[in-house]
């Protein structure tokens, strides 16, 4: 079966959660730490183990609300639009906010009427797409990709960690009717287990309908088995969250500081004339940032608008530097991004699949992996330090969390808040402490809620005392009406050089919250400089807050580059940080007293049987080096008692010295039985006869 649309195409088999997202129509929105929580729990409450969740069909994008009159859930990056979702970044009756129609001969494109779609994209029903990207226009105008499949390069396929079997795409890790591969089925009673069929899940796995996942980190089944993420929200310690720095707007998530629909706060539309920046609509984009319908954005590093507006990243990639690309030590193959070094579908190559049961160890399909790794599946991990199979096969990290020794942890100087990993120093919503929020106009410095600059706390308010009439020159000294606060001062007019802004007298040239003009605000660590919100000498504006690249770990370098929970970032680079008595060695923190692939020092190995004992490469006890091998001079029969005396055929070596074994006798200068030998039967030298035998050291005929 084709992956894209047929108008009369069923599918039957397992439910993916894209397919979810197409179908199921309510969401539960709550709040958690500061983050939206989006939910849905299954109409028919779910297929725990031993039920049947059944075939879901492939959907379709105009979804409806519940009979019982429960909200509306669109994709993430759609709009509800008179009850269907839509793209106002590309629908010409929906062009930028809903209801807003292009003429006759213009296209919607980025979210603007215009003559003429941008550069990249290209004109399909009126709306500007990319066709690279697109799930609806996937290679070409009309094209529609099934609503489990994604569109990465033109075409329409599965994730990268998952198969299309006969026109569905399933994960085979856990799928039980696809169990390591296309139908292989497990029998009754059996679950799918990391790709293979098993009596019972792993550590830290449940059993859903016989697939074997983690409810702590599974999107298809959060919390419970009848919970699946929806709306852009992905699963963080079995709660369905919106991603950091976005939040539930009309059930789906998206960022407040860049949404013109909303702007700093869901519902906040910006005019057609303005553009959302850092939470505020106003005129212009600050510096660096490219007006794309409405939103102003760094096409260096959205991944929604990379390089120009309108070009999505897909298949795995990131926007660096305004070109999609595979993160370090992935491959393109087929418009998804691999690890050619692991995957069994490509491995060593694009392209090169590994049989039913072999596994890819090293970029070689082979039939086990290396003694250091483990299959799950028919990928070979290092659980100690693999992010989606950490300590285990299906354990996921999640909320920022890195592996570490086989272990979820949060990188050095931050600690989990509601699953997430935070920085308490600086983060507004969770400053000094979990769930502590800084007050509007309030940050976050070494833990404490305070207010920015000049601005003083006026209750749970910062204001600047110069110029704001109801705090004018002290808290709670309000100006008559028609006056302005002037210096501190209430007076009737403003100055030369300043403008009224309200009842406030400002200078726009250096003003953070009137930079350039009214209600232009300086947010995210900017301040105005000439009438333009810059960052500080030194530090760079990265999602709309300034960062010093050379030293932030989120943003390493260059915007989005983030560090690895053991890493720090100097200079600009990201650097192991071991902690003692760790050293950093080879991207990994070793002990060096006791590693014997660093013993010492990184890469010197004890080889021979060596072992590293306090940082030096000795023999274990009772052992010596003999021609760089260790050997038991006691026992060896090439080196009896010390390197080189080898004992003579026949002959043993035995607490250092040659000999013969306990059942036998040395007679001249051989070893015999004396039990069995008719040479020596019972003693050296007395033979049997020519028709006896040697008997219990006795001769018999």
């Amino acid at each position: 079966m084709s992956t894209r649309e047929n108008a009369d195409a069923s599918l039957t088999g397992t439910t993916t959660l894209r397919t979810a997202q197409a179908l199921l129509l309510a969401l539960l929105t709550l709040g958690c730490g500061g983050r939206s929580v989006l939910g849905q729990r299954a109409v028919d409450g779910g297929a725990p183990d031993g039920g049947d969740a059944g075939a879901l069909g492939d959907g379709g994008a105009n979804f409806r609300g519940n009979a019982d009159g429960s909200a509306f859930l669109c994709a993430a990056g759609q709009t509800t639009c008179a009850g269907t979702c839509v793209d106002v970044t590309s629908d010409a009756k929906n062009c930028g906010a809903c209801g807003n129609v292009c003429e006759a001969g213009k296209v919607c494109s980025s979210g603007r009427c215009a003559v003429g779609c941008a550069p990249g994209l290209d004109a399909c029903s009126g709306g500007c797409v990319d066709l690279k990207s697109s799930d609806a226009h996937c290679g070409a105008c009309g094209v529609k990709c099934l609503a489990d499949h994604l569109c990465s390069d033109g075409a329409c396929g599965c994730a990268a960690n998952e198969l299309d079997c006969g026109g569905a795409c399933v994960d085979t890790a856990t799928d039980p009717a696809h169990c390591g591969g296309c139908a292989s089925a497990c029998p009754a009673g059996k679950v799918c287990n990391g790709g293979a069929c098993a009596s019972g899940c792993g550590v830290g796995l449940e059993s859903c309908g016989g697939a074997c996942v983690n409810v702590k980190t599974s999107s298809v089944h959060c919390g419970d088995c009848a919970t699946s993420c929806l709306g852009g929200s992905t699963c963080e310690m079995g709660q369905c969250l919106c991603p950091v720095g976005q939040r539930a707007c009309q059930n789906t998530c998206v960022r407040t500081d860049s949404d013109p629909l909303n702007c700093g706060a869901c519902g906040v539309a910006c005019t057609a004339a303005q553009v959302c920046t850092a939470g505020s609509c106003g005129d212009r984009c600050q510096p660096g940032e490219t007006p794309c319908g409405g939103r102003c954005a760094n096409t260096n590093t959205d991944n929604a608008n990379c390089g120009t507006c309108g070009i999505a990243c897909s298949g795995g990639t990131a926007c660096v530097a305004g070109k999609c690309q595979c993160p370090s030590g992935q491959t393109a193959c087929g418009g998804q991004c691999v690890n050619t070094t692991s995957d069994p579908r490509n491995c060593g190559a694009c392209g090169t699949s590994c049989k039913m049961g072999e596994v890819c160890a090293a970029g070689v399909c082979a039939q086990s992996c290396a003694a250091t790794a483990k299959a799950c599946g028919n990928t070979c991990v290092d659980t100690r330090v693999d992010p989606k199979n950490c300590g285990a096969c299906g354990i996921a990290c999640t909320g920022g969390t890195a592996c570490v020794a086989g272990k979820c942890q949060c990188p050095l100087n931050q600690l989990p808040c509601g699953g997430v990993c935070v920085d308490l120093e600086n983060d507004r919503a969770n400053c000094g402490s979990c769930g502590t929020t800084c007050m509007p106009g309030f940050v976050c410095p070494a833990g404490h809620c305070v207010c920015s600059g000049t601005q003083t706390a006026c209750g749970t308010t910062c204001v600047d005392l110069e110029v704001d009439p109801a705090h004018c020159g002290a808290c709670d000294h309000t100006c008559a009406t028609g006056q302005v606060c002037r210096a501190g001062a209430c007076a009737t007019q403003c100055l030369p050089g300043t403008t009224l802004c309200g009842q406030q007298c400002v200078n726009t040239s250096n003003d953070n919250a009137n930079c350039g003009g009214c209600s232009v605000a300086c947010t995210g660590g900017r301040s105005c400089v000439a009438g333009t919100c810059q960052c500080p000498s030194g530090q760079t504006a990265c999602a709309g807050v300034c960062v010093d690249t050379a030293s932030d770990p989120r943003n390493c370098g260059t915007c989005n580059n983030k560090c690895t929970a053991l890493q720090v970032c100097g200079g600009g680079k990201c650097v192991l940080a071991c902690t003692p008595p760790t050293t950093a060695c080879n991207n990994a923190c070793v002990v060096t007293a006791t590693d014997p692939s660093n013993c010492g020092a990184c890469g010197a190995a004890c080889t021979g049987g060596r072992v590293c004992t306090t940082g030096v490469c000795q023999c274990p006890l009772n052992q010596v080096a003999c021609g760089g091998v260790c050997i038991d001079v006691t026992s060896d029969r090439l080196n009896c008692g010390s390197c080189g005396a080898t004992c003579t055929a026949g002959f043993v070596c035995s607490a250092g010295a040659c000999g013969c074994a306990l059942s036998e006798m040395k007679c001249g200068n051989a070893c015999t039985n004396v039990q069995l030998d008719p040479m020596h039967c019972g003693s050296c030298n007395k033979a049997c006869g020519l028709a006896q035998a040697c008997v219990s050291g006795m001769c018999a005929p």
